[in-house]
């Protein structure tokens, strides 16, 4: 139960404490959510600098093909010569 305190002395349980000190791995899903996730949740670890805080970041990639509306994707393969948008419905 320690785990998923703040703090020894509080009576609160808090489900993101418990996570952030079970985890393996802690990501953002960008580098300014990883600064200011670790900004914010640095007191978990002890208040230690922000670089030493083990959070880091993955930035998600948008495949164009599918994630565009038809209109998008052939206006781009007309004007901008954009290949294998077309291919995908």
């Amino acid at each position: 139960m320690a785990l998923g305190k703040p703090a020894a002395d509080t009576p609160r349980y808090e489900m993101t404490v418990l996570s952030l000190r079970l985890a393996g791995r802690v990501n953002g899903v960008s580098a300014r959510h990883r600064e200011e996730s670790r900004r914010i949740w640095r007191w978990v670890w002890g208040n230690k600098p922000a670089d030493e805080i083990p959070i880091g970041y993955v930035t998600n990639g948008v495949h164009l093909g599918t994630w565009m509306a038809r209109p998008i994707r052939e206006l781009l393969a007309e004007s901008l010569w954009v290949t294998n948008l077309r291919k995908r419905s």
